[in-house]
């Protein structure tokens, strides 16, 4: 496997933990479910709009 494969596959799977980890700090510091739940959505709905995520997701 060559680095650019590598980078590939480890960048989302990355991203995924980083987002996971910034989720869970909200939680513990506000003790609501709906902090996380608007840092999800906002990044996903970026992704989705501004970054291409459409194209590359629902092709």
């Amino acid at each position: 496997m060559d680095l650019d494969s590598l980078h590939l596959l480890l960048l989302p799977r990355l991203l995924a933990a980083l987002l996971g980890v910034v989720c869970e700090i909200a939680y513990l510091k506000t003790g609501s479910l709906w902090s996380p739940a608007a840092i999800h959505w906002l990044v996903v709905a970026v992704w989705l709009t501004v970054l291409g995520g459409q194209k590359s997701c629902c092709n």
